[in-house]
């Protein structure tokens, strides 16, 4: 592990307590689910090392709606779009809600936003993956966005802990979850 780095993790452990982080997840509205817990996606289980627990912002009921490889789709694309991309992203995003898919996307630029933004309009369900804590809304730009998909009863999930900042790795840890 290296010195430096258990000298760090020593000392977070010394300084951490549950107890108040549970209470502080509870004062933010955050719920959270570890692989043992019902709510947990069966899918998700499948993968190669998955969370061991996803800290999520609204409503968790929508996780059900990916318990298996039928309810949720992944739609995710490049962060500038044409025109040409905009249009064929709303079209295939429309299509799969009206056919009861739940849309699962990174609330990225472009794509992503609009995977989300498409699936609101027609009444669909979203789930957003972060690769920040659930309290960290990245991209700024998409903070509208956000606010819109837990309004309306959609849910933002991470594996990330409150307040941890997006990084470089953090963006192919969230992929694995969306894929």
């Amino acid at each position: 592990m290296g010195e430096d780095l258990a000298e760090k993790f020593n000392s977070f452990r010394d300084k951490f307590n549950i107890q108040d982080y549970i209470k502080k997840l509870k004062d933010k509205d955050v719920w959270f689910v570890t692989l043992d817990d019902e709510e947990y996606p069966q899918i998700l289980k499948e993968i190669k090392n998955p969370p061991f627990v996803l800290y999520g912002e609204g409503n968790i009921e929508i996780l059900k709606q990916v318990q298996d490889d039928t309810g949720g789709i992944a739609v995710v694309g490049a962060r500038k779009t044409t025109q040409y991309g905009r249009d064929v992203t709303k079209l295939l995003t429309t299509e799969l809600v009206l056919n009861g898919f739940t849309i699962v996307s990174g609330l990225a630029l472009g794509v992503d936003a609009i995977s989300h933004i498409t699936a609101l309009e027609n009444n669909g369900e979203t789930i957003a993956v972060l690769g920040c804590g659930v309290d960290c809304c990245n991209p700024a730009e998409n903070q509208s966005l956000y606010n819109s998909i837990i309004e309306s009863g959609n849910c933002i999930i991470s594996e990330f802990p409150l307040g941890m900042k997006p990084a470089k790795w953090t963006f192919p840890a969230r992929n694995r979850i969306i894929a």
